[in-house]
């Protein structure tokens, strides 16, 4: 391979983070890159030897032994061991070696370029072919296909890790508006439930934070959701609960602090969610900072 044919091929693999820019580079995209300039079937495993991306070369027979031929599945884990403890590219490797049958090593020809970035290991690039045996320009090219690879890994772990801190601030900011009184409401509702399932969910939209729990555990009547909206609205008026009863001013009490403080277009509803199933979703603003609750308070 001349160094004009070697430099056209790295221009390829190059062109996949140019053209993706402000979009994550699809794994299987980089697989099919490197398949068709080193004309073999390309696999990206993670770390935990989940299959990342494929892509099958038209003139290699498919390994269907040791690997899952489907994103998202495992391949053997013994084989996945092996191919982490390579710690440097190794191109021709012994395919014994890695826990194939016998024949394997005559047919076929595989390169193993461990993916690392910063010094922690992503993955594995695992690539091989049936015709004749990689050379120097072919291992330059995988180790910079597992760079590229490398990269996206880190940027996705990054992102993930980025998500993971926004549910904790909505998580945070939603539960930063309730006073300790509303939270053991919240707390002694679920520990009442002696029967059915609770399911509590926190999640932002746009910029408004929504507080579900969806409440299987007592099938409610049309009246019971007209005493409640009745209640929450104010229609009702409470009166001085009886021994073993209740007024439910708790849900009035929460709906009408919420609307004090953000406004009528907050507050707390509580629907059917069919199945016999109880929505109660409380609506607040996203709030950033302490300081933006503080500005709220202060209207």
């Amino acid at each position: 391979m001349s160094s004009v044919q070697l430099l056209d091929k790295t221009r390829k693999i190059n062109r996949l983070l140019h053209n993706n820019s402000s979009q994550k580079v699809v794994f299987n995209d980089i697989c099919k890159v490197m398949s068709e300039i080193l004309s073999s079937d390309v696999l990206v495993v993670s770390r935990k030897g989940k299959l990342l991306g494929i892509a099958n070369c038209d003139d290699v027979e498919e390994i269907k032994e040791l690997v899952q031929d489907k994103i998202g599945g495992f391949v053997d884990g013994m084989f996945n061991e092996r191919m982490l403890n390579v710690l440097s590219t190794k191109e021709n490797v012994n395919l014994e070696t890695l826990g194939f049958a016998e024949g394997y090593t005559k047919k076929y020809h595989a390169i193993i370029t461990p993916i690392d970035v910063a010094g922690e290991r992503f993955g594995t690039l695992f690539i091989y072919k049936s015709d004749s045996q990689y050379e120097i320009d072919d291992i330059i090219l995988c180790e910079y296909g597992a760079t590229v690879v490398g990269l996206e890994m880190l940027r996705s772990s990054t992102e993930e890790q980025a998500d993971l801190i926004r549910k904790e601030q909505v998580t945070k900011s939603a539960i930063s508006t309730l006073t300790n009184t509303e939270i053991d409401a919240i707390k002694h509702g679920i520990e009442k439930v002696t029967c059915g399932n609770i399911w509590l969910n926190i999640y932002r939209e746009g910029e408004n934070v929504y507080i579900d729990v969806i409440n299987t555990g007592r099938k409610m009547t049309s009246e019971d959701m007209k005493r409640i909206h009745d209640i929450i609205s104010g229609e009702t008026r409470l009166k001085p609960s009886e021994p073993g009863t209740h007024t439910s001013i708790g849900i009035y009490n929460v709906n009408k602090r919420i609307q004090l403080i953000f406004g009528t277009n907050y507050g707390l509803e509580i629907t059917s969610a069919g199945e016999d199933k109880v929505l109660s979703r409380i609506v607040i603003p996203f709030l950033r900072s302490e300081a933006d609750l503080a500005q709220y308070k202060e209207k």
